[in-house]
């Protein structure tokens, strides 16, 4: 089975569309959200309405929950917060709900799917090194773990440290246990500022990562239009 991995979309329309028109070229049996469709960025309706007609499955982010359940959310910083509240403004209860039903993990085949950590989904703890990567492969029967949430992409190998990613060139996983972050398609953070997604093979356990280019500028002055903090914007055209 072909998966696209889209996740950290944080309501981010130019770089969904852009993501969007890659993943056609791409032909994917199936396409996968890890989470975080709302968050920072002045499209959460859009987004939400596309997440809606073309995931096939999707797992809960931290945002996703607390746009809509405010318990917790005093954790994030003003600017993630004052985000939150606002995207929280704009959906009716339709897209409400469905943000509180979303699960928190979901398997495909020998893949599990999580926004967070395997060892607490609802805690949404990040995977940042090798040793939270083989605690998660440890927690797990699944061959792989996807996850989100760092907006870092990257590989973990089981018992290895993070590979270095080359975009559009596939990893042969070669039956070997990892973990895959697919990046962030709205507000990446490893330095590079193009939207980031990835396609799991896994009949040929081939992973591979995949930038794309979009309007960042776009993207940006619509936050400033929505009233949001500049700063979400300023942070897109960096990738960080």
């Amino acid at each position: 089975m072909k998966l696209a991995l889209l996740s950290d979309i944080h309501g981010n329309l130019h770089a969904l569309e852009a993501t969007a028109a890659r993943v056609e070229l791409e032909r994917p049996d199936m396409i996968v959200c890890v989470g975080d469709v709302v968050g920072y960025g002045a499209y959460p309706v859009e987004c939400i309405e596309w997440v809606r007609e073309n995931c096939a499955l999707t797992v809960q982010g931290n945002h996703d929950y607390h746009a809509v359940e405010h318990t917790g959310a005093y954790n994030f910083n003003p600017r993630a917060y004052m985000a939150l509240a606002w995207t929280g403004e704009q959906l009716n209860e339709e897209n409400q709900q469905w943000l509180r039903d979303l699960p928190l993990v979901e398997n495909i085949e020998d893949v599990q799917i999580v926004h967070g950590h395997p060892m607490a989904p609802e805690a949404w703890l990040y995977i940042l090194d090798r040793h939270q990567a083989d605690l998660a492969l440890r927690l797990v029967s699944q061959q792989l773990v996807v996850t989100g949430h760092s907006h870092m992409q990257g590989c973990f190998f089981e018992g290895e440290g993070k590979m270095r990613m080359i975009p559009d060139k596939g990893i042969d996983l070669n039956g070997r246990r990892a973990v895959l972050n697919p990046g962030s398609i709205g507000q990446p953070r490893d330095g590079d500022s193009r939207a980031a997604m990835a396609i799991l093979d896994t009949e040929r356990w081939i992973y591979t990562p995949i930038r794309v280019e979009y309007d960042v500028e776009g993207a940006r002055e619509a936050i400033i239009e929505a009233g949001l903090p500049s700063e979400l914007g300023d942070r897109l055209l960096v990738g960080y």
